[in-house]
């Protein structure tokens, strides 16, 4: 049985972006940024086990203050005035020892 943890943090984020119009249908964008965590609060885990002489057990508390960077790139198409279709990727590193994460996205948006 685990009887909890909480943790809390606060980040700093910045970042560019950049759009081009290949024509007058078709735009690519790329963007690249980096997070900071400036203050993380991180509780220890604790608890009760069944296993034999492991009654109680806990794992201390350890610092995340880590630096993880992101890219990203898409691309839309205007199939219409105002009505546009995109696909977008984008990779972002946890932190500078672990490995990342990639996603992948679909939009649509219809402009007034």
């Amino acid at each position: 049985t685990v009887k909890g943890s909480k943790q809390t943090s606060n980040d700093v984020m910045a970042g560019v972006g950049v759009a081009h119009k290949l024509t007058d249908d078709i735009t690519v964008t790329a963007s690249v940024g980096v997070n900071k965590t400036v203050d993380s609060k991180k509780a220890g885990f604790s608890g009760t086990s069944d296993i034999a002489n492991m009654d109680n057990w806990a794992a201390p508390k350890g610092k995340n203050k880590t630096t993880s960077v992101s890219v990203g790139t898409g691309i839309g198409y205007e199939f219409m005035p105002g009505h546009t279709v995109g696909a977008n990727v984008g990779w972002s590193q946890k932190s500078l020892t672990s490995a990342g994460g990639a996603s992948f996205g679909l939009s649509y948006s219809i402009g007034f």
